[in-house]
């Protein structure tokens, strides 16, 4: 029989950590699912109440670790678990959905922008939120490595607003979440707050790779280099990162990417950049994609 001593456990939303006490009472079983509902739940035999939303951590020190979200109404709780869950760099990009869910029930998710925001977006949708994947690109000369961002809008009191997987971070002005179009014009201006969605550890240096290269080039090295250096809500360069990428918006649909820009002069550049994507006029873009905003 363990004793609760020799159990772990503690809750995670946002930036802060608190570790838990055992509970008493009866309990259930500690549900296989990735995502469960408020309750109190057995871990290594003993009992601990798990009412609040957030990710929740178990350790039988040298024997298991465990996670859990508890979801109930909050999408943002649901997002923090989720982005406490992962770090930068490439080793589960390829994994399919169902071997995603299993590597986050006991270790972190080591993914890179894209495929992170598809597969939060994935798991959202099925508990009843209302996301969509979209991007963003730069119109300078390209690296071959931090030339655009993917990440995720979710639909939050009857408006779209980026809560961004990879770097675990919302966007801010004067208070107010930003969508991915406002996001573009308050990064031009510079002007934006950032909060953290989570205070993991961003970057995994020795698993940032991309096995479809040809050479198999691990980019590690370079991004730590780069993000070095930056404190607090900036220790990844995430602002200097944005200034880069976020230029022009990048939306999908009916089997056509979309883009436009605020003003007559970058839309000619992005246009001359990147020919492929399907151009509006920045109002035609608002329309189709925030409807709400008319």
């Amino acid at each position: 029989m363990k004793t609760a001593n020799s159990i772990l456990a503690y809750h995670l939303y946002g930036t802060k950590v608190k570790k838990l006490n055992p509970a008493g009472g009866k309990a259930s079983p500690m549900p296989a699912k990735l995502v469960i509902r408020p309750g109190t739940y057995s871990f290594g035999g003993t009992s601990f109440r798990m009412e609040k939303e957030g990710l929740y951590r178990f350790f039988n020190m040298m024997k298991q670790n465990l996670q859990r979200v508890v979801y109930k109404k909050d999408p943002v709780a649901l997002i923090s678990g989720l982005c406490w869950m992962q770090s930068h760099g490439s080793r589960d990009d390829f994994k399919s959905y169902e071997e995603l869910l299993e590597i986050a029930g006991t270790k972190k998710l080591i993914m890179t922008c894209g495929p992170f925001s598809n597969f939060v977006s994935r798991l959202i949708n099925e508990h009843g939120i209302k996301s969509r994947v979209v991007g963003m690109a730069t119109l300078l000369p390209p690296t071959g490595y931090d030339d655009g961002h993917v990440t995720m809008e979710v639909r939050i009191g009857g408006r779209w607003i980026v809560l961004d997987p990879d770097p675990h971070t919302v966007y801010r002005f004067r208070g107010r979440r930003l969508s991915l179009a406002e996001l573009i014009i308050h990064v031009r201006r510079d002007d934006y707050e950032i909060e953290r969605l989570a205070n993991s550890y961003d970057l995994a240096v020795s698993d940032f790779h991309n096995p479809k290269d040809h050479n198999n080039y691990d980019y590690g090295l370079i991004c730590e280099t780069s993000s070095a250096g930056m404190p607090g809500p900036e220790r990844s360069g995430l602002r200097k990162g944005l200034k880069r990428v976020c230029m022009v918006p990048r939306m999908v649909e009916g089997g056509f990417t979309y883009s436009s820009a605020p003003d007559a002069r970058t839309l000619k550049k992005a246009k001359k950049r990147h020919p492929a994507l399907r151009f509006l006029e920045w109002d035609e873009f608002l329309k189709k994609f925030y409807p709400e905003r008319g």
